[in-house]
């Protein structure tokens, strides 16, 4: 078990102040750790394969925030965090010999030194009057920044978006219950492809949900994901196209029953 601390102070019945300390790991996927190795189908000399010697990532973070319910089930809040990782994963290639032959083998690699990641995060969450509307927004922004890998591109860290922002506006009152979304989040970096890091464009998504408690024991429901059929963009950073993936959009209708 690691170690965690989480402190929460009532400065006055409408004010919370909340702060945390921890350490967490997070372990490698199996597919990085897969020995299994992979011949490239036009390099002959090429091939690829995961690393079981990778280790587990850890990370040392904390955070400091307050929150103000200012009216009922209302909230508006604000977090500042940071996060000190020891090692993250890239990718490289180096000569080894397999079965005999001497192949250029692409393997993930854990990092001599981590990344760097601070930012904070905004919260507001409004009801308007007994008119069962209202509104949440929330907006995170992520400062990070990882280490150097000698030989290698300065590495941006993997997945990570500058910018994430949430809105949802939703009714509910009586049996009925609509809520309708949009998540963005700001451009994120891959893996290193053709000698740099992969791109992912921006991407924005228009989410919906309604149900209907017909009686205590039975709901109707219905869903919309991906409204406005976003596609998901990568490509290097001299601009050539790496993928796009067309995941379409996605309705569903349902009933829900309770015994």
């Amino acid at each position: 078990t690691l170690p965690s601390l989480n402190l929460v102070y009532d400065l006055s019945k409408e004010v919370v102040l909340r702060g945390a300390v921890s350490r967490a790991m997070a372990r490698q996927t199996f597919d990085l750790l897969s020995p299994g190795l992979r011949r490239d189908g036009t390099v002959l000399t090429k091939a690829y394969a995961g690393n079981p010697q990778l280790k587990p990532v850890h990370a040392n973070q904390a955070e400091i925030g307050a929150e103000w319910y200012y009216a009922d089930a209302a909230l508006l809040s604000g977090t500042f965090f940071i996060k000190k990782l020891d090692t993250f994963t890239y990718k490289a290639s180096k000569s080894e010999q397999v079965g005999g032959e001497t192949l250029t083998v692409e393997r993930p690699y854990n990092a001599d030194n981590g990344a760097d990641i601070k930012g904070f995060e905004l919260q507001w969450q409004q009801p308007f009057g007994n008119s069962g509307f209202g509104t949440v927004v929330n907006y995170t922004f992520t400062d990070a920044k990882a280490g150097a890998v000698a030989g290698q591109p300065r590495l941006k860290v993997l997945g990570n978006s500058r910018d994430q922002f949430n809105f949802s506006g939703y009714y509910e009152k009586g049996p009925i219950s609509l809520r309708v979304s949009y998540n963005y989040r700001s451009k994120s970096y891959g893996n290193v492809e053709m000698g740099g890091q992969v791109i992912n464009a921006a991407y924005g998504q228009w989410d919906a949900s309604a149900s209907w408690d017909v009686t205590r024991q039975i709901a109707l429901y219905a869903s919309a994901v991906n409204i406005n059929n976003e596609v998901i963009k990568s490509n290097t950073v001299d601009g050539i196209p790496v993928g796009m993936y067309e995941n379409g959009a996605r309705y569903s209708v349902g009933v829900r029953a309770k015994f």
